[in-house]
């Protein structure tokens, strides 16, 4: 076994005083500002503490040792960063009512957002319009828009934050709104609610719904069936004219109604997920679920329902049951079609040779001509990319990773039948995530006159996993989070859009998490460590930044134990690869307690690494029998082939 040279030391969670420009009785609640940094826990007076864990607060919620920053996202105009977080965090704190903040650009004032102005917060990926005029999103059963400072201040819109009253609510209904989407020109936003999908018209200030869902008749299961239903029309006149009749009555209606809708067939036990227009709007990409049908599912009893009754609940099905059935098709756009007679245009993928799979997209290049797909296998060992043709249904494969393990790891390669990262670059340039070489890297393919001219080449290359990657809002370049520099800590750097120069921008050990603003000029990070929770940072987003810290987390209950960075450790593996994990040592041994052995299960659940999961699972449930003369080893399992620090 050989030990990391960095870290030996043992290191103690200190925090100090705020600074406050105003205190609680000094403003009203919802103008309170601080200045920064804005500290969880007053300052110590005494020296560091030195208590043990007791079982108690080894089992107590997270929430104990303090609140991370979460939820971070930039101001749609650059003016400032949202965050959630929690100044005085309850053990027993519902997380969900965690008040937001907002901190200016430049990192000298916080301040408290407003409870009526929380769901005008946009998300960290709004839909854009292709000049960034404009952006959309939808919170809970309301839809929103964001004009920027060209545009004619909206009506409606909110007062008080500058970025903020650029917001305002277009449409609300009485169903969660879906897939907010802008059109490249900034004129209409599609959304779903439900199985339907609706238009809103910005300019004129109207919304249509552009699908309904239609469920043909049964027909005739059997050919016998079939055959009576056939002779009956040819000997009654009767149910002839009576048919001639119901097709008349439908064709009038459809003539008559002002603003028709595109029927989407679909068999009664298949569900509609999502909609979305082609951007010319001549044609319809469905994507569709089919729930398994399982004579004796999985159930179990809630004893303690708050009705005093016993109630039956199903819970997910058995390993080896049917799955739900998945697929896309398309359809021709026409309102005034005869619901019976549109024919729906499967997609598929020949390479599949029938195998199930999961069809995730389209994602429309940036001139709306070409429509990207991936195509996941069901048993998870093979991922395609491909070029979707909207007439035929056909899909062009352009790359085809397999795995005989798994397909999945980091955030960007997806998982769990999720799709991996993918991103459009001017002319026509994809690029995709991928592990085709064992390690998760940034791949781009790139169109030539023919198929045969056209090639896939790597952005990213080593022995090291890139685990996040962002694309500036220009398609510039890449944020990415990567482990370069040791498999224990996450750096975070910059790398043209086309690949080129990897240049890096933090130098702090631990997990570093990064947002590029609107501009691209300044970046905020997230930090934390083994010994400290994730906090706020902004900075410059060029390399050697000034930095400003935003926020101190960690309660005032925490300071009173010792906490400590584990020595990352390694061995090999039979396959020639280091197993990387990290090792506690007792300050006093016991003889009789050599060691604790940490096995985990799933990739959620690695701890070879310097993150806040380390200061969440580490430190209470390793200092507890660190306390009583005994080590702890948590080594990071990988299947063979896999290298680094994967399951």
């Amino acid at each position: 076994m050989t030990r990391s040279p960095v870290l030996h030391s043992l290191a103690v969670l200190l925090v100090t005083a705020p600074t406050l420009t105003a205190q609680a009785g000094d403003l009203p609640s919802d103008t309170l500002r601080w200045g920064t940094p804005v500290h969880q826990a007053p300052a110590r007076t005494e020296g560091p503490g030195a208590r043990t864990f007791t079982l108690r607060e080894v089992a107590s919620p997270d929430r104990w040792l303090g609140q991370e920053v979460r939820s971070v996202r930039w101001a749609l105009d650059g003016s400032g960063v949202y965050f959630r977080w929690h100044r005085d965090p309850g053990i027993d704190d519902d997380p969900d009512l965690d008040p937001w903040f907002r901190v200016d650009r430049e990192g000298e004032e916080v301040m408290l957002v407003a409870d009526q102005d929380i769901h005008r917060i946009p998300p960290s990926t709004p839909s854009w319009s292709a000049d960034r005029s404009r952006a959309a999103w939808s919170s809970g059963r309301t839809l929103l828009l964001w004009e920027d400072e060209g545009q004619p201040r909206p009506r409606g819109a909110a007062q008080g934050t500058p970025d903020l009253s650029r917001t305002r609510v277009v449409w609300a209904g009485s169903a969660t709104l879906q897939f907010p989407e802008l059109t490249a020109d900034g004129a209409f936003i599609h959304f779903m609610v439900g199985e339907d999908l609706f238009r809103h018209d910005i300019e004129a200030g109207q919304t249509l719904q552009l699908t309904h869902r239609h469920t043909p008749d049964r027909p005739a299961v059997t050919e016998m069936a079939r055959w009576l239903e056939a002779q009956q029309f040819d000997l009654f006149q009767h149910h002839r004219d009576e048919r001639a009749r119901d097709e008349a009555r439908q064709a009038w209606a459809r003539g008559a109604d002002g603003a028709p809708s595109q029927p989407v067939p679909v068999p009664p036990d298949v569900r509609i997920d999502r909609i979305q227009p082609s951007p010319d709007g001549s044609n319809l990409i469905v994507r569709w679920t089919r729930p398994p049908s399982l004579d004796r599912p999985t159930l179990f009893a809630d004893y303690a329902h708050v009705s005093g009754y016993t109630r039956m609940l199903e819970a997910r099905g058995k390993v080896g049951e049917p799955r739900d059935e998945r697929g896309m098709f398309i359809l021709r756009m026409d309102v005034r079609a005869n619901p019976a007679e549109v024919e729906p245009l499967d997609v598929r993928l020949g390479e599949a040779d029938g195998r199930p799979t999961v069809i995730h997209g389209p994602w429309w290049s940036l001139d709306g001509e070409q429509a990207a797909v991936q195509v996941l296998s069901r048993d998870h060992k093979d991922l395609w990319v491909g070029l979707l043709n909207v007439e035929t249904g056909e899909i062009q494969v352009i790359d085809h990773q397999h795995d005989p393990a798994w397909i999945g790891g980091p955030p960007i390669q997806g998982g769990s039948l999720q799709p991996t990262l993918l991103a459009w670059l001017p002319g026509g340039a994809l690029a995709f995530a991928s592990e085709a070489s064992g390690w998760s890297h940034l791949y781009l393919w790139e169109p030539g006159h023919g198929a045969s001219d056209s090639r896939v080449r790597p952005l990213t290359s080593g022995s090291w996993e890139v685990r996040g990657a962002e694309l500036s809002l220009d398609r510039s370049r890449w944020l990415l989070q990567a482990s370069r520099e040791h498999p224990s800590d996450d750096h975070l750097y910059t790398l043209p859009a086309r690949g080129g120069e990897m240049v890096r921008l933090t130098e702090r050990e631990g997990r570093s998490v990064g947002s590029l603003s609107p501009d691209g000029e300044r970046l905020a990070v997230v930090w934390g460590e083994t010994v400290q929770l994730p906090d706020l940072f902004l900075r410059d987003a060029g390399v050697g930044g000034a930095e400003r810290r935003i926020t101190v987390s960690g309660a005032e209950r925490a300071q009173a134990h010792r906490l400590r960075r584990p020595e990352m450790v390694s061995f090999p593996h039979p396959d020639g690869n280091p197993v990387w994990g990290a090792l506690f040592l007792p300050d006093e041994p016991h003889e009789a307690r050599a060691a604790v052995l940490h096995i985990h299960g799933g990739g959620y659940r690695q701890f070879a690494h310097r993150g806040v999961v380390g200061l969440r699972l580490r430190q209470p449930r390793r200092l507890h029998p660190l306390a009583r003369g005994a080590g702890v080893r948590g080594p990071g399992l990988r299947l063979p082939r896999k290298c680094g620090v994967r399951t």
